[in-house]
């Protein structure tokens, strides 16, 4: 109803300013001059709507006041052409304005629309900038694991091997049938007791699976550090004597 109420104000404000000018210009020729004016500022503030209402005002009124026969509604062909001229004139202008402010309101909300999906790309570029740096540091961890990993399997498969040297090196002595009853003894001490140290690296093995799974249980004992010593020893013996290398205890 606002944008209607400006259409009509624009025309009497046209009607008033022509009958202020009529006695100075005689305005018969040129009844429609203002209201131009006010169809198109009604149709550019208020729409195809206020546009239309102002043309029909505005010929009621110059038909009534400025056309010849003046204050009479009765108009001759040329006069009626003249009118309906303007009254089509007036609607084109209405049309033209509304389609204008109807493709300006597209443009706007297709921009509006723009911005926000601008910022929705925003948005998923920032996460997927965000897992981008997820994903570098979990194959970060994931390397980093596997490096653990490597060298755990590394070291494990030395410490497994190691019992393994005296055992073999021993009943490779004993098969020789060269050795006294004294060194036979000890053959089969150290390889008793590397057999020993075999079976407790697979529990020890066992107990980083029970660790990992919460569920180690410790066993605290006092232990004989000679007898540890002693069997680090024999266990490397082989293997240095093999590279030239003599272990001297004291």
């Amino acid at each position: 109803m606002r944008n209607y109420g400006l259409a009509i104000a624009a025309v009497l404000t046209a009607l008033l300013l022509m009958l202020a000018l009529d006695p100075y210009i005689y305005l018969t020729r040129a009844s429609f001059l203002l209201f131009f004016g006010a169809v198109t500022v009604a149709a550019l503030y208020g729409g195809r709507g206020p546009g239309t209402v102002a043309t029909l005002l505005s010929a009621l009124f110059a038909s009534y006041f400025f056309i010849d026969e003046r204050y009479s509604l009765n108009f001759n062909f040329p006069d009626g052409m003249r009118l309906l001229l303007f009254v089509l004139q007036g609607l084109l202008i209405s049309a033209l304005v509304g389609a204008l402010q109807q493709s300006q309101q597209q443009t706007r909300y297709s921009l509006h629309r723009l911005q926000n999906s601008e910022a929705e790309i925003k948005a998923l570029n920032q996460a997927l900038q965000q897992q981008v740096v997820e994903l570098r540091a979990a194959r970060e961890q994931a390397e980093a694991a596997n490096r653990i990993k490597d060298e755990f399997l590394a070291v494990l498969s030395h410490e497994l091997r190691s019992p393994l040297n005296p055992i073999l090196g021993w009943v490779k002595l004993l098969r020789s049938n060269k050795l006294d009853p004294a060194k036979v003894s000890y053959a089969l001490d150290t390889i008793e007791r590397n057999a020993k140290l075999q079976a407790l690296l697979v529990e020890d093995l066992l107990d980083v699976s029970r660790i990992l799974h919460g569920k180690i249980a410790l066993n605290v004992h006092p232990v004989d550090l000679l007898t540890i010593v002693e069997a680090a020893v024999e266990t490397t013996r082989f293997s240095a004597e093999a590279k030239g290398i003599q272990i001297k205890t004291v």
